[in-house]
């Protein structure tokens, strides 16, 4: 891929959204047929919900508005955990790739709710930005 574009592409956690995306249709690859619409469309809906909020909040400029879609963001990536419990508890998925994506679900959420927090405490000290620096990842 070229260049970058848009500004939020450069933005950490959204390259990290992109890459549990990547990741987790990667995983559902080897679900059964019948769980082609069910468990496995989930995961991956849920999965992409992620970077598209993301990218969708960034776009914003109202804290209101940001903090709406970064927070569906962090809900689309919580909403993968019981899936992936789901899934390995029917065998679908070995341990390991549980625990990994797992714990993606759980540090992605983390740094959301962080962002979330920036936002909302963004200009409460005299300084009101639009968008987000890097460094609240």
């Amino acid at each position: 891929m070229g260049k970058k574009l848009f500004e939020f592409e450069n933005f950490e956690i959204y390259q990290r959204a992109l890459d549990f995306a990547d990741n987790m249709y990667e995983l559902t690859e080897e679900y059964p047929k019948p769980e082609r619409y069910g468990l496995c469309s989930q995961l991956q809906r849920s999965a992409v919900s992620v970077a598209n909020n993301l990218a969708e909040g960034y776009s914003r400029y109202s804290k209101k508005d940001k903090t709406k879609y970064y927070k569906i963001a962090k809900g689309s990536a919580q909403e993968c955990v019981p899936a992936l419990t789901i899934s390995y508890r029917r065998k679908y998925i070995k341990k390991e790739d549980f625990d990994e994506m797992y714990k993606e679900c759980f540090e992605i959420s983390r740094r959301i709710a962080g962002l979330i927090k920036s936002v909302q405490n963004r200009g409460k000290k005299g300084k009101e930005t639009l968008h987000h620096s890097n460094n609240c990842q």
